[in-house]
């Protein structure tokens, strides 16, 4: 997924150009590998969507009380990334394959 959640709080082309460079870099193994299919561990997003929260909570001006887009009804921020472009670009640079359940092709 593109523009996906958490992806604003800078240039959202820059993130975007990130995505498709790591889902890129995903498609050249599955296909260098052998790979069907590949589908994030749950494990592995339950425990980055919950460190995403807890760094986002770290970000006083979203901790303000108000209603903004960003927060669903349950007070999760779901739009906003609490980090540097740097660090985005950082943490999409080179996937890892120990983060998804794999497939093997037939």
């Amino acid at each position: 997924m593109l523009y996906g959640p958490n992806t604003n709080n800078g240039s959202i082309i820059y993130m975007i150009e990130c995505q498709v460079d790591y889902l890129m870099q995903l498609v050249q193994r599955m296909d260098e590998e052998g790979i069907a299919a590949i589908d994030v561990k749950r494990a592995v997003m339950d425990e980055y969507n919950v460190a995403l929260q807890d760094d986002l909570a770290g970000v006083e001006v979203w901790q303000a009380g108000c209603h903004g887009y960003y927060r669903v009804p349950s007070g999760r921020i779901v739009t906003q990334w609490p980090h540097s472009m740097t660090e985005y670009r950082s943490r999409t640079q080179r996937p890892g394959l120990d983060a998804f359940d794999i497939v093997a092709a037939s």
